[in-house]
């Protein structure tokens, strides 16, 4: 065989290999279509802007303004060393999702990023957030936290919190469940 007929049949098989590679790429992409994806933000001090606080509250808390996706942003509350989340939508409407009174009233924090849920198919806007709290639970021993996976639905409707994901083998993956089928969920009722 002559080298330009190797070099020939080197480029026929290289180009089949080459189709055959963008043929499972296809259809590995289309497969994963069918699910809801994530994409992250920032919640670390470093990443927020210092926001304004309310003159009643002034003394008694912090506020800071973190960027989100797809035109929301977060609003992180603290106050009496507890945290909480304000969502605040495209329009710049604010709605709190009140942690303290609906996954625990203990002293918390907030892990440093926000997993953000996207429908597989359709919109370009979130369905869901997923953030981490850490909430001491014993006021005895406020050194021990419970690390917990918060879940809010973002619409339709006002954003709430629909779902509080204890940790465990499988929590990242039970939040992710929750969080595609946080807009047909209802919403989690503040604790007594």
């Amino acid at each position: 065989m002559s080298a330009f007929a190797r070099t020939r049949s080197l480029r026929h098989r290289r180009a089949g290999g080459i189709a055959l590679a963008m043929g499972l790429l296809l259809t590995m992409q289309a497969t994963a279509g069918d699910a809801a994806r994530s994409r992250y933000s920032s919640l670390a001090e470093k990443d927020c802007a210092t926001a304004p606080v309310a003159e009643e509250e002034e003394g008694r808390g912090s506020s800071s303004l973190c960027p989100g996706l797809a035109g929301y942003r977060l609003r992180l509350e603290e106050g009496d060393t507890r945290i909480s989340i304000d969502v605040v939508a495209p329009t710049g409407q604010a709605t709190p999702l009140d942690f303290p009174s609906v996954v625990g009233g203990g002293f918390s924090s907030l892990g440093d990023i926000a997993e953000w849920r996207f429908p597989a198919v359709g919109s370009r806007a979130p369905q869901a957030l997923i953030v981490r709290l850490d909430i001491s639970e014993n006021p005895e021993r406020t050194e021990v936290v419970t690390s917990y996976l918060v879940v809010s639905r973002l619409g339709p409707g006002k954003p709430c919190v629909t779902a509080k994901i204890a940790p465990g083998k499988g929590q990242n993956e039970a939040a992710r469940k929750a969080a595609d089928a946080a807009p047909a969920a209802p919403c989690l009722r503040p604790k007594a």
